[in-house]
């Protein structure tokens, strides 16, 4: 049940992280419209899908939580009641993620076997394509294909990647663009991306950004626009922006798999033109003010981020409280019995063994434990935090009535204080100096023995 709970708040504070990222992009991308940013909003953009990816702020806010030393209340920690809403909430989920899923290797099967209608190409664009890959420094074997499926040129697969070409013939100056553009894709690890975006739109199918492929199409035309800006500053622009055109006219209107392509539609086309024509006029931005843009970008997106995840810790904290269901005993009378105490230095002639606590009980106010302890032995729990003016409670019950034990606690300074006893057990230790401390029951005798019993804060 931890974990079942623990991957739903994961994936709730890693979409509240990539939308804080996504928007604070968005920002700048109004903010840098007059700039010859291109290519370095594309480059930003990938950081934005990666913390759509990676449960970057869940790590944090879990690791907060096992550093005792930072109160965030009942995180994950799972109640009945939630575990009725956990539960249905992941099946309905892992149905939804399943279906996205089949369908996306549905098409991947498809595509697969229509790529194995095309046959290689051998001629002479074979070795134009070859020549623009030693000049675009391209030493990995991609391979070169035509068939009849598809018109417009693309790049597909990311393990054994290829050039798809359609039926349409081409010159030797139009193959070489279309080979520099493809191969530019190739580059920047767009199928990677694209890939992953895919990826996403299975994990994040109850969003409709996801789920309608807005996130792919707003990638495919920053890749797109990038790729543009990339090839052009190496080849004549005007020339680059009639061979666009002439392919948008004949323009595929079916594609089977994740593909790059030279161009979607005319429109795309004449969108690309216009953005390629004000990039080339626009102003180029100081390196000290494109530093400030990513540091703010980082600060602005993580400090969002970082709120929006303590809310939700916090949120978390108030549903356990209002849905745990606590049980109230009588408590046992406590005898006024002698506290001992022993400086650090006691663990040279002491067997110490330390018994890791669960997730959820290292956050509960109250903590059970069962042990068998052999004989010269001191077990003792993880350490936790405590405030100075609290206190703790402890309450053994040894099944060996005629055995005495020493039950305590350990400070951070590595002191011990406890109280000898037998049968049941019950002290209260006093906090006087906030810091680390840890339960421990000694057995000093010559046998093992069983002790059960909790102790709270």
């Amino acid at each position: 049940m931890d974990i079942i709970l623990e991957f739903e708040i994961a994936m709730l504070l890693t979409l509240f992280t990539g939308t804080a990222a996504w928007l604070f992009w968005a920002t700048l991308v109004r903010f840098a419209s007059g700039y010859r940013l291109c290519y370095f909003m594309y480059s930003l953009q990938k950081a934005v899908w990666l913390f759509y990816a990676f449960p970057v702020l869940f790590l944090v806010i879990r690791k907060q939580n096992q550093d005792q030393g930072y109160d965030i209340g009942s995180f994950a920690t799972p109640t009945p009641l939630i575990q009725k809403i956990a539960i249905p909430l992941a099946l309905v989920w892992l149905v939804g993620f399943c279906i996205t899923l089949g369908r996306f290797l549905c098409a991947q099967y498809l595509a697969f076997r229509l790529q194995h209608t095309y046959k290689a190409v051998t001629d002479r664009r074979w070795e134009i394509y070859q020549e623009v890959c030693r000049e675009q420094h391209i030493r990995r074997k991609i391979g070169l294909y035509e068939g009849d499926m598809s018109l417009t040129p693309s790049m597909q697969g990311i393990l054994r990647p290829g050039i798809y070409l359609g039926s349409m013939e081409y010159s030797e100056q139009e193959l070489r663009l279309i080979f520099m553009h493809e191969l530019t894709h190739f580059l920047h690890r767009d199928l990677w991306m694209l890939y992953l975006l895919q990826l996403l739109s299975c994990i994040y199918w109850f969003i409709p950004f996801f789920r309608k492929g807005k996130a792919g199409e707003r990638y495919r035309m920053w890749s797109e626009d990038a790729c543009d800006v990339s090839v052009c500053q190496q080849v004549d622009m005007k020339e680059y922006q009639k061979v666009l055109l002439s392919v948008a006219i004949a323009a595929a209107k079916y594609k089977y798999a994740i593909s790059v392509n030279i161009c979607e539609t005319q429109a795309d086309v004449l969108r690309r033109i216009d953005k390629m024509k004000k990039h080339k006029i626009a102003k180029e931005m100081k390196r000290s003010a494109a530093t400030a843009l990513v540091v703010g970008f980082l600060l602005a997106g993580s400090t969002v981020a970082y709120a929006a995840g303590n809310g939700v810790a916090a949120a978390y904290d108030v549903l356990y409280n209002a849905t745990v269901v606590e049980y109230v005993e009588e408590p046992q009378p406590l005898k006024d019995m002698e506290e001992y105490y022993e400086a650090d230095g006691w663990q040279s002639h002491t067997t110490v063994i330390e018994v890791p606590e669960s997730a959820m009980n290292a956050r509960a106010k109250r903590t059970s434990f069962e042990w068998t302890i052999g004989s010269k032995v001191l077990k003792k729990t993880s350490s936790f935090y405590m405030s100075a003016g609290g206190s703790i409670y402890v309450s053994v019950s040894v099944d060996q009535d005629d055995k005495n034990v020493n039950v305590g606690i350990i400070d951070s300074d590595g002191s011990k204080r406890y109280i000898i006893g037998s049968g049941n057990i019950t002290h209260e230790f006093a906090i006087d100096t906030s810091g680390y401390y840890s339960v421990f029951v000694e057995n000093r005798t010559t046998t093992s023995i069983d002790v059960g019993g909790y102790y709270s804060k």
